[in-house]
């Protein structure tokens, strides 16, 4: 398995998503000597198997705050065990032992995360809702992956922010993505987010409020979803891309998973993804407010790239961060508040807009 050389500039830019995420800080201390991202790796998958036995234990004798907690961190240290890994049946193991890990914390929150599994076609997307108690009816959210994040880690901790600001949210693996990786095309995406909402507004009576949330590539397809739902009324765009010309950058990991989910080669030019993904063939989203938001220092999505995306969206709001890192990692205490409130409330009548940026 071929993985890349730990170097403490690399190091350092995972250190903020690793903590934010949820990897115990004297984990991401112990480990950072490792000689290469595949030792990294194996050391903390032994830290997560650990979590998850505890974790278990805790859930048979009934002490079910422990063994939520201890659950969740063996799903985001087995997800981070592998996340610079090439494909491979080892990265594959430890993906599903961080889904069976989360499954099992699923029905432990507050307030609980039910699994769903949406129609699409032949595919049934696998994915879960969070609702909040009270009757009057709440906004949703749709929430959208990166190339490199799972509905489990990620996107579940995304999902707290909207959660506790009163709106409810659901997140599933698309074709090409998640437990689908391999399995499908994330060329369906289109059709595929069209089941979703239609499946969301069914459950709503047709009454349902909805916006979308993406993080990193998923920031490209909330701006897609917002483009071709008329479900949409409300999207945020976290470190999205506009069109192929930041792919190039990529790490090789996260080629690797863009190939796969678009069922390439694995030696195939990202060229050949140009004229699927451009938003530029996409007319202007109908969605009212958008939300872009970028760090100024973002390795990936260049200026160049924030610049097309607020000329095809001329409403959107736009955030830039000063010192931000790709997707804001290293502001997520400032930016995450703001994007949420953004979100929530464009979604509700007179709802207050995102915070300035100073």
């Amino acid at each position: 398995m071929e993985t890349d050389p730990m170097n403490a500039t690399e190091y350092l830019r995972s250190l903020c998503r690793l903590l934010h995420f949820g990897v115990p800080p004297g984990d991401v201390l112990a480990l950072q000597d490792q000689p290469d991202w595949e030792a990294w790796g194996k050391a903390l998958a032994d830290r997560a198997a650990r979590y998850a036995e505890d974790g278990e234990s805790a859930l048979r004798e009934g002490r079910v705050a422990s063994a939520e907690a201890l659950l969740r961190t063996a799903a985001v240290c087995f997800h981070y065990a592998q996340f610079k890994w090439q494909s491979g049946d080892m990265r594959a193991a430890l993906r599903e032992r961080s889904r069976r890990a989360f499954a099992l914390a699923a029905p432990l929150s507050c307030p609980p995360a039910e699994p769903v599994a949406i129609a699409f076609d032949e595919l049934r997307l696998p994915g879960y809702v969070r609702r909040i108690a009270g009757d009057s009816p709440a906004p949703w959210i749709i929430l959208l992956n990166g190339l490199d994040s799972a509905k489990e880690v990620e996107l579940d901790r995304f999902a707290d922010g909207f959660v506790r600001r009163g709106a409810n949210v659901l997140y599933c693996d698309l074709p090409g993505l998640g437990e689908l990786a391999g399995r499908s095309s994330l060329r369906r995406f289109d059709a595929a987010f069209s089941a979703v909402a239609s499946w969301l507004a069914a459950r709503c009576n047709g009454d349902a409020r909805i916006g979308v949330f993406g993080v990193s590539f998923g920031g490209h397809l909330a701006c897609r979803a917002a483009s071709l739902s008329p479900h949409v009324t409300a999207a945020v765009c976290l470190g999205g891309f506009f069109d192929t010309a930041a792919l190039e950058r990529l790490p090789g990991p996260a080629r690797d998973n863009l190939r796969r989910a678009y069922g390439l080669p694995v030696d195939a030019p990202l060229e050949e993804l140009r004229p699927t993904i451009d938003l530029a063939r996409l007319p202007t989203p109908a969605a009212p407010r958008i939300l872009i938001v970028h760090g100024s220092d973002d390795h990936l999505a260049d200026a160049a790239q924030v610049e097309r995306l607020c000329r095809w969206a001329p409403q959107a709001t736009l955030r830039v961060w000063p010192g931000g890192e790709h997707v804001c990692t290293n502001l997520f205490a400032r930016c995450l508040p703001d994007l949420w409130d953004f979100a929530v409330g464009s979604l509700r009548a007179g709802g207050p807009a995102a915070a300035s940026v100073a």
